[in-house]
């Protein structure tokens, strides 16, 4: 499997992981503005705002479900040398934090 095939397989194996119409954050660090730009179309997430979202996820933004639904944007932007985070550590401990290992065996292949 490729790693085209590989990202557009995780886009349908999340596809189920549906923001909320809200997410928590936190109002002092970030703005409404950042948090509505993160609902916007996955595929499409700007990486900057996608690595922003990563350094933040689940301290200062959202929850282990949200993270789940940027699963698939995450791993496309590694794959392609795009996801720039403050610690290169950051991403997979994000994935530790969200327990990965309790979700469907389907997500975790």
């Amino acid at each position: 499997m490729s790693g085209a095939e590989a990202v557009e397989r995780l886009y349908q194996v999340f596809a189920n992981r549906e923001l909320p119409a809200r997410m928590l954050y936190c109002d002092s660090c970030d703005t409404p503005e950042y948090e509505a730009a993160l609902h916007g179309e996955l595929r499409r997430l700007e990486p900057a705002l996608v690595s922003k979202y990563v350094d933040d996820a689940m301290h200062h933004t959202g929850d282990e479900a949200d993270f789940a639904h940027f699963v698939p944007r995450i791993m496309e932007l590694l794959i392609e040398g795009r996801l720039s985070t403050m610690l290169p550590e950051t991403p997979f401990n994000r994935f530790v934090a969200a327990g990965w290992r309790k979700w469907s065996d389907e997500e975790r292949t």
